[in-house]
């Protein structure tokens, strides 16, 4: 059960059966169905399908409606949302995948985003940090050595996003954003908005070698779930 208490978080492989991959594509919308023969890369395009259809799959039951009529809008900043007049309350959602694995995220009468990165040894994160990160942030990441370095930097890159994504901005805006760590665990200081901003920001432990975060408003206490949808129990969603 979810509501303006609880957050709901699902992660799931996208290397998915073909069988199951023709059963989540025939749930996709035209307009969804579209950008997926548009992808070149066959990768690219089973994951794109097994995400939206997983998606749907999810939203369909917690709206306790057909998964295929469920109606998905973008607003002005392209952000994605439910515009169908079947819930008491808004429910909120937000997707992110990376190399194979997805995080869907979902909230009642909460903007929320979520944001999950596979942790690529070969990227460089004092490059990275220094052309998208504030100067105390950078030296954060710098003052970590080894895979700590690898670690802060995709902590701070993964909340920054899931922030951004919830508020339906882009990674434009990534230097605009500080996170700030104490023995609470971390805020966002968002520069544009010029004062401490009242979301709640955690990491989220999916497995091994990825990273993810979760963004929401409020700090009014939410109990954080995180459930897998494993590939048996996809036709059971």
């Amino acid at each position: 059960m979810i509501d303006s208490h609880t957050v709901h978080l699902w992660w799931t492989f996208l290397d998915i059966a073909r069988a199951h991959l023709r059963g989540l594509s025939a749930l996709l919308s035209q307009e969804e169905a579209a950008r997926a023969e548009r992808f070149i890369s066959d990768v690219h395009w089973r994951h794109f399908i097994a995400a939206r259809g997983i998606l749907r799959r999810l939203l369909g039951n917690y709206l306790a409606i057909p998964p295929e009529d469920v109606i998905i809008r973008r607003d002005r900043q392209g952000k994605p949302y439910i515009d169908n007049p079947v819930a008491a309350a808004p429910l909120c959602f937000n997707l992110s995948h990376s190399r194979g694995v997805a995080l869907f995220g979902f909230s009642v009468n909460r903007r929320l985003g979520v944001d999950v990165e596979s942790i690529d040894p070969g990227r460089n994160p004092e490059k990275l940090a220094r052309r998208f990160f504030r100067p105390e942030e950078f030296r954060a990441v710098m003052a970590a050595s080894g895979p700590d370095r690898q670690e802060r930097f995709f902590l701070y890159w993964t909340i920054k996003e899931a922030y951004l994504k919830a508020l339906g901005d882009g990674i434009g805006r990534l230097g605009d954003v500080a996170v700030q760590e104490d023995p609470a665990g971390c805020r966002i200081r968002d520069a544009a908005k010029g004062a401490d901003q009242d979301w709640t920001i955690q990491a989220v432990s999916i497995r091994a070698g990825y990273a993810g975060a979760v963004a929401f408003d409020g700090r009014s206490p939410a109990a954080v779930s995180v459930f897998q949808v494993d590939h048996e129990g996809f036709t059971n969603l």
